[in-house]
């Protein structure tokens, strides 16, 4: 008897080209899912992640009902989150490595920005809307930036950003750079391009009196506020040393 689970075409063509889950392709010969999974371990066949296995497929009446009541037991006061910040939130001072944390960031640049999707910029911008914070929030808000304003700030370089710069430094030398750049931000992991607002031109050794081209770099206007901080080692990520 062929039994065409066993053939391993067979299985890829089902599981992968045919999107079945498990069960049903151990429905087909009656068997059950273990054995599925056995043979694509054997094959060396990979499995899709959970993403990938609910895409393009639809959902049953059920399904939403379950999914909708299980979303209002964890929601707003049922959440087990509910209130608790700081201390009190068990993620509170868990680092993350730095190639964890590149990872995280790499994966909302760009066109994997969820604000990108206009339909989600206008859900949040609707949520918005009229919204305005109260006396008692707009004064917590301005305590809070008196105590990051000027040598309280983390990122205080003793007031280096009130230097000139120098007089080459113009608008002609900084489309020429843009142009070199093909108008896309250099910084790795993003590259998105100009979208009616030019980007910044970035000084990689952070000496505004050294404008030559290969000091010069083109950034988007959030990954030029990230160079802020952390210098020596921006200095090195744009000269290429890791």
């Amino acid at each position: 008897m062929n039994i065409l689970y066993r053939n391993k075409n067979w299985l890829y063509q089902k599981y992968w080209i045919d999107k079945l889950p498990l069960r049903q392709i151990a429905e087909i010969y009656g068997c059950c899912t273990a054995t599925i999974r056995y043979q694509m371990k054997k094959f060396k066949i990979p499995r899709r992640n959970l993403s990938e296995s609910l895409k393009g497929r639809k959902l049953s009446s059920d399904w939403k009902q379950k999914i909708k009541e299980n979303h209002a037991n964890v929601s707003g006061k049922n959440n087990p989150m509910w209130g608790k910040r700081g201390k009190d939130c068990p993620n509170w001072g868990i680092q993350r490595s730095v190639e964890t944390r590149k990872r995280l960031s790499i994966s909302k640049l760009g066109e994997n920005n969820p604000m990108k999707n206009p339909e989600n910029s206008k859900k949040v911008a609707n949520a918005n809307r009229g919204k305005h914070p109260t006396e008692k929030t707009r004064e917590k808000m301005s305590n809070a930036r008196k105590k990051r304003i000027g040598e309280k700030s983390p990122a205080w370089r003793g007031g280096i950003s009130f230097e000139p710069y120098g007089i080459e430094f113009n608008n002609k030398l900084k489309s020429r750079i843009r142009v070199r750049d093909n108008n896309q931000c250099q910084m790795l992991g993003c590259g998105v391009y100009e979208n009616g607002k030019c980007h910044a031109v970035h000084h990689i050794d952070y000496d505004k009196k050294n404008n030559e081209d290969w000091n010069l770099t083109t950034l988007c206007h959030r990954c030029h506020a990230k160079t802020n901080g952390n210098r020596e080692y921006w200095q090195n990520h744009f000269k290429g040393e890791i």
